[in-house]
């Protein structure tokens, strides 16, 4: 059986519009929105009751999904999508 990276298997994933977030993940939306009022991810994890290690998770599966590098364009592009 060949191995396979995580990083290679996520860039296979789908690529998303930010535009289709609220309706689809409403989760990542509340997740996107802390993070832009200046959160850690261990504070959003705390007030949404999920685990560290699930929220940082999730953050770098948006990363891959909507390409970005990192939470500053993250936060960008959802601004420019109007959903925050």
């Amino acid at each position: 059986m060949k191995k396979v990276k995580m990083s290679q298997s996520l860039r296979l994933s789908k690529t998303y519009s930010l535009s289709d977030l609220p309706d689809s993940f409403p989760k990542r939306l509340e997740k996107i929105r802390l993070a832009s009022k200046g959160y850690t991810h261990r504070q959003i994890a705390h007030m949404l009751d999920v685990s560290y290690p699930t929220v940082k998770n999730e953050f770098g599966k948006m990363f891959i999904q909507y390409e970005c590098r990192n939470i500053v364009e993250l936060i960008a592009k959802a601004k420019d999508a109007g959903i925050i």
